[in-house]
Order: C-alpha cells, then sequence, then structure tokens
C-alpha cells in the first residue's frame, strides 16, 4: 500500500455538542470539517489531517 504524507494537527475547540461541520467552522474559521465523516457529535480534542497534494 501506497502511503500519502500527511501533516497531523490537534487543536482545542470548545466541548459542547456538534450537529454539523458548520458549527465546527463557526469556533475554527480556518477549520473545514465534516463532522458527519468524522462520525462525532461531541469533540473535545480534533485531529486534523491535510494532505500533502504537491506533487513532489
Amino acid at each position: 500500500t501506497v502511503e500519502k504524507k500527511t501533516h497531523k494537527k490537534s487543536f482545542d475547540i470548545m466541548e459542547e455538542p456538534l450537529p454539523n461541520a458548520w458549527n465546527v467552522e463557526n469556533k475554527s474559521p480556518f477549520l473545514s470539517i465534516d463532522s458527519d465523516r468524522l462520525g462525532v457529535k461531541y469533540i473535545g480534542k480534533a485531529q486534523l489531517f491535510i494532505f500533502d497534494d504537491l506533487s513532489n
């Protein structure tokens, strides 16, 4: 299997119910998270994976 190069970042967000990605974006405008894909409803610490699509 070929692994994609990823940058892993951890960030704290407010601990409260997050029914959809829009709420996450409101808390952290610079993030784009699809909470449905993450399969989470309650987040204290989230992991953000940024895929490096640059062709080297």
